[in-house]
């Protein structure tokens, strides 16, 4: 053993000792300090619950620091390091096992550029947190053997998430992701892609176009199962023609249009049950323009070609059967005209009106009547009709070649 002791110390109060075989100890918790009494190594505590103090402004570790496995920052039995103020490292750090931080994390030149922290507030929130402005967080892998590949960051400028170029978010597998397949454009892939609300309906606004591939559907959910009732898709025989289709049986697909009349004014329908389109009560189907148009009013169908508009019924094209028309049938119990004047022409300049009825009825006839509303009590000699024979000169114009008058004798 040595003692040191002061010269006017009645007992010594630093111990060393040697212990055969082993080395060299300092008795209790004396120092052996170097350069100053800022800078020394000691030792406190009982078998077990000892620990080594290595103190200094500045503790620099050179070389490999080997200890024992430590599963907790207060071992006693696994040789766990307790550094009670903070480790600076000029080189690398490097954990041959697992680390364990019962604090934050800080990084960067100045010691918090980048930190990891445990939320004041809640136990068990992380904050992983870039101090820097406008600076981003990223993250990179290996990809496929191409190192440092960027993957994802968070954009300090906008404070958002970005996956690099064309990197993918993937939800249970490679198959079901979010990503960019080119400059401005988003890809949601998947087999099928499920919009739902936490309560009521969801709403998606698109400010541009919406394309659909194949298919749009409006459906109802029946238990578990979504049932389609409106459709608009291609037609399987020829994928340039779509179908427009409502799948519940007998009910109708209807047009309605906000108008200065109505904010609710239908229009129109495909009518289910009848397999027809019928316009609504008064409502235009238009040709054109407003003044041609077919209509339905007060118990009469009108056929319109307004403002000195000419309606034609039929088409001949003289040796072209495929755009002539052949017949035209009118079936009526009356057919009535109002007009200042009816012409008859025909494609072989020969054109002939006849009046047919039943022959094999002896009380029936046809008949030509020439037809005049005379007044109350009307005047004699009065000219009921009139049937001309008529040429056209190319010199004096129309001439008037016979005549047959009906008059009335009496009034």
């Amino acid at each position: 053993h040595i003692y040191f002791k002061n010269e006017n110390d009645a007992d010594a109060d630093v111990e060393i000792s040697h212990d055969p075989g082993v080395g060299i100890r300092i008795k209790d918790d004396k120092q052996l300090q170097f350069n100053s009494a800022n800078t020394y190594i000691y030792g406190s505590g009982t078998n077990p619950d000892e620990i080594l103090y290595l103190v200094a402004p500045t503790l620099n570790v050179s070389g490999q620091t080997v200890l024992a496995d430590a599963t907790t920052a207060t071992s006693n039995t696994t040789g766990a390091l307790r550094v009670t103020g903070g480790i600076s490292t000029l080189e690398n750090l490097y954990v041959g096992g697992n680390t364990v931080v019962n604090g934050d994390i800080n990084m960067g030149a100045n010691g918090n550029e980048f930190t990891i922290v445990e939320n004041p507030g809640t136990a068990g929130e992380i904050f992983i947190t870039s101090s820097t402005q406008d600076k981003d967080i990223i993250f990179k892998t290996n990809m496929g053997g191409t190192a440092n590949t960027e993957v994802m960051r968070i954009v300090g400028t906008n404070g958002s998430l970005r996956m690099d170029t064309d990197q993918a978010i993937e939800f249970t597998d490679a198959a079901q992701y979010i990503n960019s397949g080119g400059s401005n454009q988003l890809d949601i892939v998947a087999n099928a892609i499920n919009l739902s609300p936490s309560t009521g309906d969801v709403t998606v606004a698109v400010a541009g176009k919406l394309q659909a591939k194949t298919e749009l559907t409006l459906y109802t959910v029946s238990g578990e199962v979504n049932q389609d009732e409106f459709r608009i898709y291609r037609d399987s025989d020829d994928l340039q023609d779509y179908v427009i289709k409502n799948e519940n049986e007998n009910k109708d697909v209807i047009f309605v249009v906000n108008s200065t009349a109505s904010a609710n004014a239908p229009v129109a329908r495909v009518v289910g049950s009848e397999m027809a389109l019928q316009m609504d009560t008064d409502k235009e189907m238009q040709f054109g323009n407003s003044s041609h148009y077919i209509n339905y009013e007060d118990n009469k169908l009108n056929i319109m070609a307004e403002g000195d508009g000419i309606l034609k019924i039929g088409k001949y094209s003289q040796g072209v059967a495929a755009q002539t028309t052949a017949q035209v049938e009118i079936e009526a119990t009356e057919f009535i005209t109002d007009a200042n004047n009816v012409t008859m022409t025909a494609p072989n300049q020969t054109p002939v009106v006849t009046i047919q009825s039943d022959k094999d009825l002896l009380a029936s006839s046809a008949t030509l009547k020439l037809k005049k509303a005379r007044g109350s009590s009307g005047v004699d000699n009065d000219v009921l009709g009139v049937i001309t024979g008529q040429g056209i000169n190319t010199t004096t114009g129309d001439v008037d070649f016979a005549k047959i008058i009906f008059t009335s004798p009496v009034a």
